[in-house]
């Protein structure tokens, strides 16, 4: 039987396939919502949960808190780094 026709690369082919669906509908979704969760924040901007918490304690990130739940809301973080690229052009030599 042929290596590449066997039911272990199948399996494996699927689940490849499957996983990047799954990577595209995740960014897909956090591209159309109005509020990311810390693992979006953490993800797109590379960071990690301990600079995002201290981010959040030093009120350096807008964000809202339902239950055990943290939010951010999109709108407010593209304000906020709108607001960084113009303090960081305008102190450019």
């Amino acid at each position: 039987m042929d290596s590449e026709h066997t039911p272990e690369h199948y399996i494996i082919a699927l689940l490849e396939e499957i996983l990047t669906e799954l990577r595209h509908t995740r960014n897909t979704r956090a591209e159309t919502r109005r509020y990311l969760d810390s693992a979006d924040i953490q993800q797109n901007f590379n960071i990690s949960a301990r600079t995002l918490r201290r981010m959040r304690k030093n009120k350096e990130i807008p964000f809202v808190k339902l239950g055990k739940k943290i939010l951010y809301s999109k709108q407010k973080i593209e304000r906020l780094l709108q607001e960084k690229e113009k303090k960081s052009a305008s102190h450019k030599p």
